[in-house]
């Protein structure tokens, strides 16, 4: 039996509780993996991430927005539960400013988008 794992007949020769290995084995058949395809596995995760969180929102904005607005501002980035959106003019900042609640709503029914707390508008 390897070192860093326990088994329930050596925790009660301890005297101490077992608690089962969370670990799971590698798929390599014990061989070391090369720093290539960890860094692709590794690119691959966070690029899955990024996309559910920030690409959604962006992706979905012009059915949440009404149609007078929607060729006047645009999403850029989320970033820590904000979605900033960049306006052409300070009149339709204002307007949009004012349906900021109808428009978290709207994002919010959509899967992946549940992130959003807030909205500012630059």
């Amino acid at each position: 039996m390897p070192l860093h794992q326990d088994s329930p007949e050596l925790s009660a020769f301890r005297q101490i509780p077992h608690t089962f290995s969370s670990m799971k084995k590698r798929d390599t058949g014990g061989c070391p993996e090369s720093s290539k395809s960890l860094a692709r596995k590794f690119l691959s995760k966070l690029n899955g991430l990024l996309e559910n969180e920030s690409h959604k929102a962006v992706r979905y904005w012009a059915s949440c927005v009404p149609k007078p607005f929607s060729d006047k501002c645009s999403p850029r980035n989320v970033r820590d539960g904000v979605l900033y959106v960049e306006v052409c003019n300070a009149a339709a900042r204002q307007e949009l400013a004012f349906m900021e609640r109808k428009l978290l709503q709207k994002l919010k029914k959509i899967e992946g988008c549940s992130d959003v707390k807030k909205i500012r508008f630059l």
